[in-house]
């Protein structure tokens, strides 16, 4: 019997998955680019709750990552909801028509409290949206939660004290690089087909390195 060591675990699974995708010709619902989702959303071949639900089932298989610093899934799911029932009633819903997002938690966003990845500001809620989240909604994007980060962004790890460390999905022994490692961690593991970060000297940059992002 061959045991994996808990470092490549996960990146085993990600073969595994691959190999079948391979085997059926037909990728699962977690794996297609944002690009490929919003073609099958805008054309009423998938609905913005199926697609939004395989993130979800998908996000939860690959927890131990710790990629989430907030996550509700009434709340995506209502989303979603509310966007298919604006297609149902025959209303425009681009140019995103349900496609999921996830927001690094100094992103504000009213419906989630904005951490930033200290217990300084743990359960602060925002008095408004971040200007670039509005423009999502209104763009009929559906927000999937806040990845965790650096604390204050002030680092390039992930590793944090206070809600430990953002694991990366290809070596569960690494840190996905910092400050933004949630956001990349999480699409890197087929959670969600895109996401916000920030970057001033290098947070998107190098955890997306760091990813394959």
């Amino acid at each position: 019997m061959w045991r994996a060591s808990p470092g490549l675990l996960l990146p085993a699974l990600l073969l595994l998955q691959l190999a079948f995708q391979g085997i059926s010709g037909k990728p699962a619902l977690h794996d297609l680019t944002a690009k490929e989702a919003k073609e099958l959303l805008c054309s009423k071949r998938l609905t913005a709750v199926e697609y939004n639900t395989a993130l979800l089932e998908r996000v939860n298989g690959v927890a131990c990552l710790n990629t989430f610093a907030s996550l509700d899934t009434e709340k995506v799911l209502k989303e979603a909801a509310e966007v298919d029932a604006k297609a149902a009633r025959g209303e425009s819903t681009q140019p995103l028509c349900g496609l999921g997002f996830v927001l690094k938690d100094n992103v504000d966003y009213t419906e989630y409290p904005t951490q930033a990845g200290t217990p300084a500001l743990k359960g602060n809620i925002p008095l408004r949206n971040n200007p670039m989240v509005t423009r999502l909604r209104e763009a009929h994007g559906v927000v999937l939660g806040k990845t965790r980060m650096h604390e204050l962004a002030y680092g390039i790890t992930t590793i944090n004290p206070d809600n430990g460390t953002v694991l990366n999905p290809y070596n569960n022994l690494m840190h996905s690089g910092g400050s933004s490692g949630g956001t990349a961690a999480i699409i890197a593991a087929r959670g969600v087909s895109a996401g916000f970060c920030s970057d001033t000297g290098g947070s998107c940059r190098i955890p997306a390195s760091m990813t394959g992002t």
